[in-house]
């Protein structure tokens, strides 16, 4: 995706009700994960917006935890900015965000790489009665050393199937500049940080545009 620079939302309220949602924060990713663009409001962390490659279309999701929804866009991207075309809506039952797989475990140790980054791994066990544990997978973050938050409940989206839905507390809020998934199958995916902008982008649906997928 290039010419990201403008973020153009061409949406807007034709009438007193509206759900709006605002961004201040742009952050595009590169590699193997599924995530290609994240914008996130710095103030509210209960709705995100994330893009996720396709073939030719790119498609957007707009989560919003508080209301229990997701808003599905088709993104365009021109020469001189994007659009975010509204398609639909999807009404998610709360228990959907509560799944736990039994008996496993996170384990999360730090690292200093050297005086500008550092590193979170986190090993997922699956712990027996008896308290054994075997290997099913490790996460690598690599940070740089500033104060740039990112929410630790966006990790999940850049794996597959590796986190549930626990709380996720035990994770730094800090915005990683690389993301290295390796699963106990022999797969790797890495994900690096390529752009991160400020921006000031307000996506709104009004009552007449909601479309409730079926």
């Amino acid at each position: 995706m290039r010419n990201l620079f403008y973020i153009i939302a061409l949406l807007f309220c034709q009438s007193s009700f509206c759900q709006e949602y605002v961004f201040d924060n742009f952050y595009e990713f590169q590699g193997d994960c599924n995530i290609a663009v994240v914008m996130i409001n710095s103030q509210n962390n209960t709705y995100y917006f994330t893009c996720r490659k396709g073939s030719e279309t790119i498609w957007g999701y707009l989560n919003d935890y508080k209301e229990n929804i997701i808003h599905n866009y088709e993104v365009i991207n021109f020469e001189n900015g994007i659009q975010f075309n509204y398609l639909n809506s999807t009404k998610i039952k709360p228990s959907k965000w509560l799944y736990l797989e039994e008996n496993m475990q996170y384990d999360v140790t730090n690292e200093i790489i050297d005086s500008t980054k550092t590193k979170s791994i986190i090993i997922k066990n699956q712990v027996n009665k008896r308290g054994k544990k075997k290997y099913r997978g490790k996460v690598e973050l690599v940070y740089y050393k500033n104060n740039d938050l990112f929410p630790s409940k966006l990790i999940p989206l850049f794996g597959h199937h590796f986190f549930d839905n626990r709380d996720l507390s035990f994770i730094d809020n800090k915005l990683p500049q690389k993301i290295t998934y390796n699963y106990t199958n022999g797969t790797e995916l890495t994900c690096n940080l390529t752009k991160k902008l400020k921006i000031n982008t307000t996506l709104k649906i009004t009552k007449e545009q909601i479309n409730y997928k079926q």
